[in-house]
């Protein structure tokens, strides 16, 4: 639908106030593709086949509640399943099913909203939080079959050069499952915990660029073509208590390019195609890392790592087990 046809609800269901006297409910207006809500919403039926955004955010403080149902495209750039590029702030979108949208849910320019309990099929990227999208929080929701399962990045325009990135968002207890990226993209201050990140064809979380301060910490990730990258200019990264089966190259993967110290600690990183974990950085931090049964080395370090004791490797197709790094 053109987005000068968006309808706001709210106005809407101000008129049908009027029209049938002061017990009338503004929250039981319907809504139609492309409306602009301004108030909580709870929606009582499907939106299929939505030629444009499903559903357009127009006011700071509301929760759109899809109360179990379906927000469906047609997979067009730029339509958004439900769109928070206003910059609309302490906005909840919650409960129900998006899916054939570019991308499911945008927040732009958002600060401290929450995005749960949904699940994202089909979409380029289930979440997408872009620009200077801060302290939200994503937890329970379940994304499929996207592009990226989550997507986190500036948006430069040509206008000004300014790069403000997404800063200090939780991502917790969800599921990344069968997109070609699990978790990509950069953010400062990102905590992201106790995911569950399987069958992903391509890496199941990738920090790239400019990522600083992350935090990935408890996350269960499984037969992703690689398990956790941190690359490019990523700085002061942690990954800790991770736990990375059976990716088809390596568990984990810091790169030569990155910013601060990475902390590599108390992760589990088994039965992948390459190694369990490699870092081509003196830049690292490792320790109390297992990594058994990879088909090269447990750990793969460059000289003038940081070995912090405590890790154990035994198994591996290398017979050194690890390299620049003490393994038990």
């Amino acid at each position: 639908m053109p987005r000068s046809s968006r309808r706001p609800v709210a106005l809407l269901a101000a008129l049908a106030a009027i029209a049938f006297g002061p017990g009338a409910s503004a929250q039981a207006a319907h809504v139609q593709c492309g409306d602009v809500i301004t108030q909580d919403t709870t929606l009582d039926s499907d939106l299929i086949d939505c030629l444009g955004d499903g559903i357009v955010i127009g006011a700071s403080g509301i929760t759109l509640n899809l109360n179990s149902h379906l927000i469906d495209g047609a997979f067009r750039d730029p339509d958004n399943g439900v769109d928070n590029t206003g910059g609309y702030d302490h906005v909840t979108v919650e409960n129900g099913t998006i899916r054939d949208f570019h991308y499911g849910v945008e927040f732009q320019y958002a600060d401290r909203g929450a995005i749960s309990a949904l699940r994202l099929v089909a979409n380029s990227a289930g979440i997408f939080l872009a620009d200077s999208a801060d302290g939200n929080l994503v937890e329970r929701n379940v994304a499929r079959q996207n592009g990226d399962g989550m997507f986190l990045l500036p948006i430069v325009y040509q206008e000004h050069t300014s790069v403000l990135e997404p800063q200090f968002n939780v991502i917790r207890r969800n599921e990344f499952s069968q997109n070609q990226y699990g978790v990509w993209g950069f953010g400062s201050f990102t905590r992201m915990e106790r995911n569950t990140i399987n069958s992903n064809i391509e890496s199941a979380i990738e920090l790239v660029a400019g990522s600083t301060g992350d935090l990935l910490a408890a996350n269960d990730l499984a037969a992703n073509g690689e398990g956790i990258l941190v690359v490019g200019q990523s700085n002061n990264t942690t990954v800790e208590r991770n736990r990375i089966d059976g990716s088809a190259s390596d568990g984990i993967q810091v790169g030569s390019a990155v910013l601060g110290t990475t902390v590599l600690a108390g992760n589990i990183s088994n039965g992948n195609g390459d190694d369990g974990i490699d870092v081509d950085t003196t830049r690292a931090d490792i320790s109390r890392n297992t990594a058994n049964g990879n088909a090269d080395l447990g750990i793969e370090a460059v000289p003038g790592v940081t070995d912090g004791g405590g890790n154990k490797a035994r198994g591996n197709g290398d017979p050194a087990q690890c390299l620049n790094v003490s393994c038990k």
